[in-house]
């Protein structure tokens, strides 16, 4: 029996998604997941290159996988999938925007 693997692990995720020639591919998911359309809506993806480690797939997500996003009014945005709701976002945006 084939075992599939959960497309929200960073490794899993970065092997259907995060390779430059899968761009279209991932800024159309993006975009249909977030309801993002017009100005809102992303036209450019920026990956930071990382190799993850395969035995990753087994472990708990981690934050890894970072996407860069330019909307189309050329608004800049971090994206990283939220798995479970660890009452921290405040902390985790000024983390994010102090990275940036």
């Amino acid at each position: 029996m084939t075992k599939l693997l959960d497309p929200k692990n960073d490794v899993v995720f970065q092997k259907l998604f995060g390779m430059k020639n899968h761009k279209n591919i991932l800024i159309s998911f993006l975009n249909s997941i977030l309801n993002l359309t017009g100005k809102n809506a992303i036209k450019e993806v920026e990956f930071e290159e990382k190799h993850l480690d395969v035995s990753l797939i087994a472990s708990e997500k981690l934050s890894i996988l970072d996407l860069h996003v330019t909307t189309e009014s050329n608004i800049n945005v971090n994206v990283e999938i939220q798995l479970i709701n660890q009452y921290n976002m405040i902390k985790r945006t000024i983390f994010i925007c102090l990275k940036c």
